[in-house]
């Protein structure tokens, strides 16, 4: 019944631990569960067979610590993340899978993927995207003028 599983979720809080230290951010075992049970649950919808349970929970450790240095980053260079921005990006995503939004969550449910969840990712790849974005666009400025030109009349 339910009340197994308060218990269990009770217990993992109880054992929660830190499995790394990004300068001031710590990302708890919990989270890296979350990701592993998202990321193997993609996997096999995808009809592929995930990698052991130890390799996955290495990779997305890997992820979980990138994605926290690039917020971090990102945050000291004044960039933050609006519901606004995120609504934006979740429904350019969903344009291009030919759908609108409600369509897009409807979806992502069929093939047993949380949208908030979805929505949450997108917030944490956010701050890296637009570092990335800005790295690019800084470096087009310095080697082609004509070329940083062109790219500024398409935004």
């Amino acid at each position: 019944g339910s009340g197994s599983s308060a218990a269990a979720a009770w217990c993992t809080q109880l054992v929660d631990y830190v499995v790394a230290v990004v300068n001031e951010d710590v990302i708890l075992n919990s989270e890296l569960e979350q990701a592993v049970e998202s990321i193997e649950r993609q996997i096999r919808a995808s009809g592929n067979t995930p990698p052991t349970e130890t390799e996955l929970r290495e990779q997305m450790r890997e992820r979980l610590i990138m994605q926290t240095l690039q917020a971090q980053r990102a945050e000291q260079r004044g960039i933050r993340v609006t519901d606004d921005d995120l609504n934006k990006a979740l429904l350019q995503i969903a344009q291009q899978n030919g759908m609108d939004l409600r369509d897009f969550a409807r979806a992502l449910r069929a093939e047993g993927v949380d949208f908030l969840l979805v929505r949450e990712q997108v917030r944490n790849e956010w701050p890296a995207t637009s570092l990335r974005q800005r790295e690019v666009d800084a470096r087009a400025n310095v080697t082609d003028p004509a070329i940083a030109a062109r790219s500024r009349l398409h935004t």
